[in-house]
């Protein structure tokens, strides 16, 4: 006891912190005593009670209902997120934690396989040795497709590579990589395939499966158009065919919109022609420039761009 806080003994804070249930807190003790947390804590490190450590102090307090509720609180709060993702990016900026972390990363992902990965090594097990074409022919896929798995695949030490000769191909003499699995490959695979065993022919309908819904959702994308495009379609609307001159009256650059017009011209919306511009005074001889018009599938892309603007 103390002649400041009368309540501050041996006695009472060992009931209080290591007796009662739940245990309070050195801010607990020094609420009831009426004293700062740094008392409360001197008097016990001169008295002998050992201090928990801060994860048995966290512990502690998750035991505690209110003060759970406000540590969630706390913790849901736009000021607590905004501190902790400055943190976050302060200490991901350290050279040493960035190659942990990618360190960590790459272990967890060793041994995943894609869908791709996993018909790659069972064709190279029962084949000993495959060439890319041999592998893009058996999986009736792209080479750059099978060629990207293949790479991902040698990266992780899965696959070896030695260039060969393919009498098989087009240009014999040309050398290719010869592809066999490592023994490394194949504890994965065997890994792989007792977790979740799979079928060949499920797994190749799979992929392919996979390749046609990415064809044909970029397909329902290719008539989108950029923005400055839209704007070079709209001014062709309302002032009819044009030159590159005039277009440039947009506000755009003159590399922008000859860009634009050669994308639009390869989609269809756009039709060009070599015509005598005679508003182009620079030359004498009225040189002959591109004149850019739409097209029907131009003209009824921006009536209805415009229509679907207007109503909105």
């Amino acid at each position: 006891m103390t002649e400041s806080f009368p309540l501050l003994t041996v006695e009472n804070v060992k009931h209080w912190y290591c007796e009662v249930e739940p245990h309070w807190s050195g801010f607990d003790i020094a609420k009831a005593v009426g004293c700062c947390p740094s008392t409360v804590y001197r008097f016990m490190d001169s008295h002998g009670i050992t201090v928990r450590s801060m994860s048995q102090a966290n512990f502690v307090r998750f035991e505690c209902p209110h003060k759970y509720q406000s540590f969630l609180k706390q913790r849901n709060s736009e000021d607590f997120k905004s501190r902790q993702s400055e943190i976050a990016k302060k200490i991901m900026r350290k050279p040493e934690v960035r190659k942990r972390f990618l360190k960590a990363t790459r272990a967890l992902n060793s041994n995943i396989l894609s869908p791709q990965q996993k018909i790659i090594l069972s064709l190279l097990i029962t084949h000993k040795s495959l060439f890319l074409t041999d592998l893009a022919c058996m999986m009736e896929l792209d080479t750059k497709k099978v060629h990207r798995s293949l790479e991902g695949l040698f990266r992780r030490q899965l696959v070896f590579r030695v260039k060969d000769v393919n009498n098989a191909s087009t240009n014999p003499r040309k050398p290719q990589f010869r592809y066999t699995i490592t023994q490394k490959g194949v504890e994965i695979f065997t890994l792989a395939d007792s977790k979740e065993p799979f079928d060949y022919k499920e797994l190749v309908s799979q992929v392919k499966s996979g390749c046609k819904k990415k064809k044909s959702a970029s397909s329902s994308f290719s008539d989108h158009i950029g923005k400055h495009q839209g704007r070079i379609l709209e001014f062709l609307l309302e002032h009819g065919p044009s030159f590159l001159i005039d277009l440039t009256t947009l506000g755009l650059g003159k590399q922008t919109v000859d860009a634009s017009l050669k994308r639009l011209c390869d989609r269809g919306f756009l039709n060009r022609e070599r015509e005598v511009n005679e508003n182009y005074t620079l030359s004498p001889n009225h040189k002959r420039q591109f004149l850019y018009s739409l097209t029907d599938k131009g003209r009824i892309y921006i009536q209805d761009y415009e229509s679907q603007k207007n109503s909105i």
